[in-house]
């Protein structure tokens, strides 16, 4: 996923996804983190037009997108011990 990413091939990916069937349960498949230690991950918060349809909260959407960082530590992948716990 790092080099998809590097090489700008993601649109590209994504667009020939749609075309392709699944040929695996879901069920039988572990998802892990999508890039494994990676150098920093930088997020974006909420910052859509249309956010007041989803929140219902009647504020307005900020005039600049929030800013925060993750740690490598604070993803998991599919089916962690702590998502399995909650079932």
């Amino acid at each position: 996923m790092r080099e998809v990413i590097a090489t700008g091939a993601l649109p590209l990916l994504a667009e020939e996804a749609t075309t392709l069937t699944a040929d695996l349960p879901l069920t039988s498949v572990t998802l892990e983190i999508p890039i494994p230690a990676p150098e920093k991950i930088i997020c974006v918060g909420v910052n859509y037009p249309s956010r007041n349809e989803e929140y219902k909260d009647g504020q307005d959407a900020p005039a600049n997108p929030s800013l925060f960082i993750r740690f490598p530590r604070s993803f998991t992948g599919h089916a962690t011990a702590a998502t399995t716990a909650r079932k």
